[in-house]
């Protein structure tokens, strides 16, 4: 048998830049959704990769109404949510407020296959991602990130609550993965190959201020 391990010591994720989006259209209450996007980087490489995590109005209550003041008025070009000025946050009076959503010790990328098979990719207003081709995407299997709170002495792992792979794979599946296609149309499972496509794809905010 081995020795409990703090997930901790696997590494963390560092926050590197942040946005607040709002889908284009109302959702099933008639209200248009508010996203928080946050762009990470394992910050034991420079060079690592990026990658997002999304949390919605509903997974974090509150938060997004407490980032508002540090919003730039104007969304971004680029990807039409709007930019949050981190070093105005951080020297806030309740800068500990977003310490949580600064860094991620324990965080990993795993694979979540989705539940209901291939699906296509949509984006926050439920519209579909075309490929480069032109071509709708499609995945059965998607990379989540994780935190790992213990490794057990038998091997398994122990996770923070709502980051093991069901919660946060689900957590998308709902949101960017919500129509199922027959398996016999899928065209990538993700795999070496794939379209250069983003494996969670990131919601695209209208033009417009969300709060």
């Amino acid at each position: 048998m081995g020795n409990l391990i703090k997930g901790s010591e696997l590494g963390a994720y560092k926050t590197i830049a942040m946005s607040v989006g709002v889908a284009s259209k109302e959702n099933r209450n008639g209200v248009k959704s508010r996203f928080l996007v946050l762009v990470v980087r394992d910050e034991d490489s420079a060079a690592a990769k990026s990658k997002r995590i999304i949390f919605w109005d509903e997974d974090v209550p509150g938060l997004i109404d407490k980032i508002k003041p540090f919003t730039a008025p104007n969304p971004n070009p680029v990807t039409k949510g709007f930019d949050v000025d981190m070093n105005a946050m951080n020297a806030a009076d309740n800068a500990a407020d977003f310490a949580d959503y600064l860094r991620f010790p324990g965080m990993i990328e795993e694979q979540y296959e989705l539940a209901k098979g291939p699906c296509y990719a949509n984006n926050a207003d439920g519209e579909r991602i075309l490929d480069a081709a032109g071509n709708p995407v499609v995945r059965s299997t998607i990379s989540v990130l994780t935190q790992v709170k213990f490794i057990m002495p038998d091997g398994s792992m122990k996770y923070f609550s709502g980051m093991d792979p069901y919660s946060t794979g689900a957590r998308m599946e709902s949101r960017f993965w919500r129509e199922a296609v027959n398996a016999a149309s899928t065209q990538s499972d993700g795999v070496v190959g794939a379209p250069d496509i983003p494996e969670n794809p990131a919601p695209q905010a209208a033009p417009q201020t969300p709060f």
